[in-house]
């Protein structure tokens, strides 16, 4: 996916790593929203990946790397950017110290636009090579940060949830619900 329009159609893999087509790897995943909501999936996103590198996860380094949520309405386009601010309160704070290369929150928030699958050695990658190399890893847990003035939380189960109804990408730094 890509934040903009006119992006290359059906990139292939090879040309996504390239970083001259501006898509982004992503998962695009269905919720049913009496198990979770989208608030709940925006903050699991921010679990497990590193907000504050700018194009990079880890070793990959690349716009395609980029900390993204592509929003499918107005409605989950404020949910994604209060969350993201509510990450950085956090991380000003000193809760989240340590969990982050950076100190600063570099994830867009942008219009979603169209989804194109990954190729087939990247569908289910870490379940098909779970020693694979991965940075995503849970860093926090929402339950366990205090309440801060003025936040307004949700809790659940994402994990569950979201696996049930199934999701079709790959292991991901951005994230486009609908």
């Amino acid at each position: 996916m890509s934040p903009r329009e006119d992006a290359r159609q059906n990139p292939s893999y090879q040309e996504v790593c390239s970083g001259r087509t501006g898509h982004v790897e992503v998962l695009q995943l269905s919720y049913n929203p009496a198990k979770v909501s989208y608030e709940e999936i925006c903050k699991f996103f921010f679990t497990f990946h590193d907000p504050t590198t700018k194009n990079r996860q880890g070793n990959d380094v690349g716009q395609q790397y980029a900390s993204v949520v592509f929003a499918h309405s107005p409605e989950q386009k404020a949910v994604a950017n209060r969350i993201t601010a509510l990450v950085q309160k956090h991380i000003d704070s000193g809760d989240l110290r340590n969990r982050f290369i950076n100190a600063k929150v570099t994830t867009e928030v942008y219009d979603a636009t169209k989804f194109y699958p990954a190729h087939a050695a990247h569908q289910r990658y870490l379940e098909a090579n779970p020693n694979g190399y991965c940075n995503h890893r849970r860093r926090f847990r929402w339950e366990t940060l205090p309440v801060l003035e003025g936040a307004q939380t949700a809790k659940g189960g994402v994990a569950a949830a979201v696996k049930a109804d199934g999701a079709n990408g790959t292991a991901s730094n951005g994230i486009a619900a609908h």
